[in-house]
C-alpha cells in the first residue's frame, strides 16, 4: 500500500457554523492527497483505480492543519 502525507489548512469557507469542516470537503481533501501521492510516486493519474478507503482520525475545525 502506498502512503503519503500532506498538510492542508482548513479555511473558514470550508466550515459550518460550529467551525467544523463541512463533510463534502473531506472528499476534496482526499482528491488533493491522491494527486500528490501519484505525483510523488511517478504514477500516471490514468492508472489509478477509482477507489476510496477512508480512515477517520478526528473532526477538522477551522484553521487546523
Amino acid at each position: 500500500m502506498l502512503t503519503n502525507t500532506i498538510e492542508i489548512r482548513v479555511r473558514y469557507a470550508e466550515t459550518d457554523q460550529m467551525k467544523r469542516v463541512y463533510y463534502p470537503k473531506y472528499l476534496e481533501y482526499f482528491e488533493l492527497g491522491r494527486a500528490h501521492l501519484l505525483r510523488d510516486y511517478g504514477i500516471p493519474y490514468s492508472e489509478m483505480e477509482s477507489r476510496l478507503e477512508v480512515v477517520w482520525y478526528r473532526t477538522l475545525i477551522f484553521n487546523s492543519v
